[in-house]
């Protein structure tokens, strides 16, 4: 997954754990009508999820999609699948296609505040600085 991938990813990941967190309500001024506009959607689909209450029983998710990823000037065909478990564990698991048969996979999991990231059979640690970036761009 690219870097621009992985903070797009991250970007959903955060907006739909906003949504769903069993924080209290902020109260904030209107500044413009498309944030209203949005918070009332927002707002309906809480309520059409069952309420804030039912949506803090969120605990995990899971989600698995194809696409391609740019290696370097190329795009190959891709599967990626990402885990999140509230409030700190998170894996990313890729599989990279070359058009010429060739395939390769790579990996990067935060546990807490450790992590790793590489091939599954070659994984290296990550530092501790990358982890603490990873939890919070969630």
């Amino acid at each position: 997954m690219s870097f621009t991938n992985q903070k797009q990813f991250f970007a959903a990941i955060s907006l739909v754990c906003t949504v769903i967190s069993p924080t209290p309500a902020v109260t904030q001024e209107k500044t413009t009508e498309p944030q209203s506009e949005a918070r009332a959607i927002i707002d309906r689909a809480i309520k059409a999820h069952g309420g804030e209450e039912n949506l803090s029983k969120f605990k995990a998710v899971s989600s698995k999609w194809e696409g391609k990823s740019k290696v370097e000037n190329f795009y190959w065909d891709s599967t990626t699948s990402v885990i999140y478990q509230m409030p700190d564990k998170v894996r990313f698991d890729s599989e990279i296609r070359n058009p010429n048969g060739g395939k390769f996979s790579r990996a990067m999991a935060v546990n807490g505040t450790k992590g790793w990231r590489g091939p599954p059979t070659k994984a290296r640690d990550l530092k501790d600085s990358d982890v603490a970036q990873i939890l919070d761009d969630l």
